[in-house]
């Protein structure tokens, strides 16, 4: 009876709050507690017509589809349980600090960027370079630390976002195949980003990432032919973005190909 007592007077864990102060956090990191509201805010969001599994942990290399998006998962669920039991809480005179890797971090809605100091490019400045292709020799936006290549100016493209009119077009590579693919390149590591898309006739639009030596971070396959598709991670790390549509038409001498436009990306928390 007193043991079940002295439990009982364990406080339950802290609650995750908002952030109030712009200053708190560096550039590289989120502190646990915010990005741990991020990931469940999304996760509620993508997950939330699906049936949780006795809190199974999913290991490095599965893959799994919520709402037509295929997520590489590495998930340990360590918060979950922690919450479960109090007496996993550490003792009182040791930080709270709750360990959570989620890297299941795709995004379909541009909501979720929000949280970040944004930066969003319509394209719209683009119109004058109608029909040319984007890469070393013709760079617009380098002046901002972005490089876009493998890319072409569409001014009519019209894809469903919210500025319409501009948008980039991919560029069939390697030539020889089915594949289409455009190229994000930034010169400091970003926390997150996201686009609107268009891709009629796709199989497949797979988002990789990559670090700045070119290591690949993580990669969701977006199954619709047109939506919103981004990836956010726990830290500013995001260097390179790969975007590659893979398409059913395998006649190489047919023309098919994906948009994108409102790119919006951001490295630092509000």
């Amino acid at each position: 009876m007193a043991e079940m007592k002295a439990r009982n007077k364990i406080p339950l864990p802290l609650r995750s709050s908002e952030i109030y102060d712009e200053h708190a956090t560096t550039p590289l990191e989120y502190p646990a507690y915010l990005v741990g509201t991020l990931f469940a805010k999304l996760a509620r969001q993508t997950m939330k017509h699906q049936p949780t599994q006795h809190d199974a942990e999913l290991r490095v290399g599965k893959r799994k589809c919520f709402n037509n998006i295929i997520f590489k998962c590495d998930i340990e669920p360590r918060f979950s349980r922690l919450l479960a039991d109090p007496r996993s809480q550490p003792p009182k005179h040791e930080p709270q600090t709750y360990s959570t890797t989620v890297r299941m971090s795709a995004i379909a809605i541009p909501d979720v960027l929000g949280r970040f100091r944004i930066t969003t490019l319509t394209f719209e400045d683009l119109a004058s370079l109608d029909g040319k292709e984007l890469g070393p020799a013709c760079s617009p936006y380098e002046v901002i630390g972005l490089t876009i290549s493998k890319a072409i100016v569409r001014a009519d493209a019209n894809v469903n976002s919210d500025s319409r009119g501009v948008a980039l077009k991919s560029t069939r590579y390697p030539p020889e195949t089915n594949h289409n693919q455009i190229d994000l390149r930034f010169a400091k590591p970003q926390g997150g980003f996201g686009f609107f898309y268009r891709a009629p006739g796709v199989a497949s639009l797979t988002v990789k990432v990559f670090e700045g030596h070119e290591t690949q971070l993580e990669e969701a396959v977006f199954c619709n032919e047109e939506g919103y598709a981004g990836i956010i991670r726990l830290r500013a790390e995001i260097a390179i973005v790969r975007i590659v549509g893979v398409f059913e038409n395998l006649n190489p001498t047919q023309d098919f190909c994906f948009y994108i436009d409102d790119l919006s990306f951001g490295r630092e928390l509000k």
